[in-house]
């Protein structure tokens, strides 16, 4: 038995029904995360708004900074609304979705949809 990522626990061998002579995994779900991800409050998407502090044109990233949440949230172009070559002017006001990750070294959080506001 392991936790998953997302808070599921995985049973095989002994606990499952038999699928051709095989075990079959079965799982189920738990109140909380896997421990080194934090807990599934943690994970929530929430909203806030923001100031873009940096945005890296050759590379499609940036850094985004609000009094709401409590670190630097990292976001990539692919996250910015809009179609074509998208990306962010720096000290732009935005409204975002955010949750925690570790995609980025030394970024605690990580933008899901970025909305810049006019």
């Amino acid at each position: 038995m392991h936790i998953g990522t997302l808070g599921l626990i995985h049973e095989s061998a002994g606990y499952g029904e038999a699928l051709n002579g095989h075990p079959s995994p079965r799982c189920r779900f738990v109140t909380e995360a896997h421990p080194s991800r934090g807990t599934l409050e943690d994970m929530r998407a929430r909203t806030a708004r923001g100031i873009v502090k940096d945005w890296h044109h050759d590379l499609g990233w940036g850094v985004l900074v609000s009094p709401e949440v409590p670190g630097e949230v990292w976001v990539h172009f692919s996250a910015v609304e809009g179609t074509g070559y998208r990306y962010l002017t720096e000290g732009a006001e935005v409204d975002f979705v955010y949750h925690r990750g570790h995609y980025e070294p030394g970024f605690s959080f990580v933008a899901d949809s970025i909305r810049q506001l006019p």
